[in-house]
């Protein structure tokens, strides 16, 4: 315990609370960064004054960790997580991004989504699919989303296209765009929009549920906290995140080599 009468708990972590790796917060402000599947959820905590039941608003501390940490004292290093390649028949997580705009404004029309707490930089409807999946994928709360249009008959190159057949929003019809969560996997929260500057229609939705696992080393190895690496089982390597060999460090790859040396072994 700390302060003048030693009533504010401590943060658990030596030399420093929370082993230099987080905030030590009261309870009041841990509710305000809540989350829900990644999403922030701001509660509160404490805020009606004399209330007997949260006394504790102010008193009781605990760890909020960086990321890249866990743990009740924020000690342990976080593994790379990804979907199990022992679980065949399951899909990846897809949003469909549908707009149209007028383009009689006098400014061109902004955008800017969120996701999981993380802010694109701000596009213009002009900009192309291309341009929207850079977007995300420049954000952390992201490793990898392909972004397609959904009439296939459009696409960089194509013939005979109209002038605003591959923008985010068009003026002669209505844009559909796909985002597939390549990574992370599961299912992910919606895509939010920040900013719809001029924009006259647009709409965020889920069209394919992920029904893809999102565990640490995908279920096939140990977290090793010491250093934040996977130890993948016998026959499992690291991953691309869609079940193919890759840079993920996650155990999500079923080796051939690897299973051969697993079979011969056992």
């Amino acid at each position: 315990f700390t302060g003048a009468a030693c009533d504010i708990m401590t943060c658990p972590g030596r030399p420093l609370e929370c082993h230099g790796n987080g905030e030590c917060l009261n309870m009041a402000t841990l509710a305000t960064r809540a989350q829900i599947n990644g999403d922030p959820v701001s509660y509160t905590y404490g805020s009606v004054p004399n209330d007997h039941l949260r006394w504790d608003f102010d008193q009781v501390r605990g760890c909020y960790c960086s990321s890249g940490w866990e743990g009740y004292d924020c000690s342990l290093k976080s593994c790379p997580k990804g979907d199990d390649p022992n679980t065949p028949h399951q899909f990846n997580e897809v949003q469909t991004i549908t707009c149209t705009t007028d383009f009689n404004s006098i400014e061109t029309p902004n955008l800017q989504f969120t996701f999981r707490g993380e802010t694109t930089i701000t596009l213009q409807s002009t900009h192309t699919a291309q341009d929207l999946e850079h977007a995300l994928n420049q954000i952390s709360s992201i490793s990898k989303v392909s972004a397609t249009y959904a009439d296939s008959s459009i696409y960089e190159g194509a013939v005979g296209l109209d002038l605003d057949a591959l923008q985010i929003c068009r003026s002669s019809t209505t844009q559909v765009i796909n985002i597939e969560f390549l990574s992370p996997t599961g299912n992910v929260p919606l895509i939010k929009l920040v900013d719809d500057t001029n924009i006259d229609g647009i709409s965020i939705m889920e069209t394919i549920p992920g029904t893809k696992e999102y565990r640490t080393c995908s279920g096939r190895g140990l977290c090793n906290h010491s250093n934040g690496l996977c130890e993948c089982f016998i026959g499992y390597a690291s991953s691309d995140g869609q079940g193919g060999p890759g840079l993920l460090g996650d155990c999500g790859y079923r080796s051939p080599v690897e299973l051969e040396r697993a079979e011969i072994y056992y």
